[in-house]
């Protein structure tokens, strides 16, 4: 008795072990090729790790917030809203439904559709679209203070007495 259950352990191990034909068929080679490319194209364990923007996730004009240049290779950065990380295009490369045609010193040319867009570098996070230069950022002119009301804020600028702790 105990040799026959101890023959059917075996013969099911056996069975559960050995791989069937049948049953699945494995992932194939273009399949793996595919998965492997998706998965290793971004940092893998980021906490802000998203899925790749597409043509449809990209309403309206891209924002640009910087140009690269690196060994006469020029590349756009451009944010996406809801994204925490800017997006790196290439000259020639696409963002949404736009293309990057120029990257000149400062300043690109995306196309969409035939329509073309000079676009400079917007450092605002809080606005949508690039300003052109010659529209002022704020309405308001800068605050002023005087002598007085600065000290509240900074220490006094010298001291003949050195600092608790320091060697006289």
């Amino acid at each position: 008795m105990t040799a026959l259950l101890f023959k059917r352990c075996v013969m099911l191990c056996a069975f559960l072990m050995i791989p069937h034909a049948g049953f699945c068929a494995g992932p194939t080679q273009a399949d793996r090729a595919t998965w492997q490319d998706h998965s290793l194209a971004r940092p893998l364990f980021a906490p802000t790790r998203r899925p790749s923007p597409t043509g449809n996730a990209l309403a309206g004009t891209p924002r640009l917030t910087g140009i690269i240049e690196n060994g006469g290779v020029s590349r756009a950065i451009f944010m996406i809203p809801g994204q925490e990380r800017g997006v790196i295009v290439p000259l020639q490369g696409h963002i949404g439904n736009w293309q990057v045609i120029a990257i000149g010193k400062g300043t690109i040319t995306i196309r969409e559709a035939g329509q073309d867009r000079l676009m400079r570098p917007d450092r605002d996070r809080l606005s949508g679209l690039s300003t052109p230069d010659h529209t002022p950022r704020s309405e308001n002119p800068p605050e002023t203070f005087s002598r007085d009301e600065l000290s509240r804020f900074a220490p006094p600028a010298s001291s003949d007495t050195p600092p608790p702790g320091m060697p006289q």
